[in-house]
């Protein structure tokens, strides 16, 4: 006998949820907020393709829902882990909800950036002058990407046949959210 299991998607409560926002430093020193999401919790079942998804963004305070793709009637508990970062959100977010199968729940977001807190900008990105450019990965391990925008960044601003270094590159991360942004710093040589 053949047993042919449905997969659906599930809305999940999360039984931790962490919120934190942190300015994100682009080119030439233009930052923007972010608000980096971490949520845990447990699903009576399988769950696969667990992920966080902004439902409206432009609320006072944001609306999210953690999802995921579950096998139905079988009997296991597993633990999810979810973390994401999303750009471009409004400054100075005090709480965000987490809408789930009981309902809307609200969290208070950690603001990083103040004097007690750690600045994610690297100092190579603090002190770019004139002939450098960098390149962002946002919430990846990839400096291929990195490099190709940074490259890209010098094109816009020298346009025809350059020369580059790398000056510096790295991956900023942080135990709250995971990988903030992957980096690279290039510099203009000759062209």
């Amino acid at each position: 006998m053949n047993i042919i299991y449905q997969e659906k998607e599930v809305e999940l409560a999360p039984s931790k949820v962490t919120a934190t926002e942190f300015l994100f430093t682009k080119s030439y020193d233009v930052k923007v907020p972010a608000l980096a999401i971490a949520v845990e919790g447990f699903y009576n079942g399988s769950i696969s393709q667990t992920r966080l998804a902004a439902v409206d963004l432009a609320q006072k305070s944001p609306l999210f829902k953690v999802v995921g793709r579950t096998v139905v009637d079988e009997p296991i508990v597993e633990q999810y882990k979810v973390k994401h970062i999303f750009h471009g959100v409004a400054p100075d977010i005090q709480e965000i909800r987490i809408q789930s199968q009981y309902g809307i729940k609200s969290y208070c977001v950690n603001h990083i950036g103040d004097a007690r807190a750690l600045d994610l900008t690297p100092p190579s990105i603090r002190a770019l002058n004139d002939k450098q450019a960098v390149g962002y990965a946002p919430d990846k391990s990839s400096i291929d990407i990195a490099f190709n925008k940074a490259v890209m960044e010098l094109y816009n601003k020298f346009p025809g046949h350059i020369s580059t270094k790398v000056v510096d590159s790295g991956i900023v991360a942080s135990a709250d959210f995971g990988i903030a942004f992957t980096y690279v710093v290039l510099e203009k040589e000759w062209g």
